[in-house]
């Protein structure tokens, strides 16, 4: 019943016919580059660190904290809710692709100006 509510909130809210008067926690983007310790040898599922760091997105995406992931080029991107920036980096700080320079990560504040639905 609650799934329901809430994605019939979400479809009201991406039509323009309610609006959230709700203030919500500023968003960031996070993105990841390949490291000086990535293995060109090994594809991305056999490198160093990355159970942990899927796990760490999967408990992101559960906490409802990941807003919108994916890849691009050799890159991959999360927009994230949090209080502030240092709460945003604490939920990578433990992230062992990025402690282990597998990937390397940039976290910036994010302010859409278009904030249209994705499917």
């Amino acid at each position: 019943m609650f799934r329901l509510a809430g994605t019939l909130t979400l479809v009201l809210l991406c039509a323009g016919i309610i609006d959230s008067q709700t203030p919500k926690p500023p968003l960031f983007v996070v993105i990841f580059s390949l490291g000086p310790n990535w293995d060109a040898d090994k594809p991305a599922d056999q490198q160093r660190g990355f159970r942990e760091h899927s796990a760490n997105l999967q408990r992101l995406r559960t906490g409802q904290s990941a807003v919108l992931g994916g890849r691009y080029s050799d890159k991959g991107m999360v927009i994230i809710q949090a209080a502030d920036e240092a709460a945003a980096r604490g939920m990578f700080s433990g992230d062992e692709m990025v402690r282990a320079g597998v990937f390397r990560m940039e976290l910036y504040p994010f302010a859409p100006f278009y904030t249209g639905c994705i499917n």
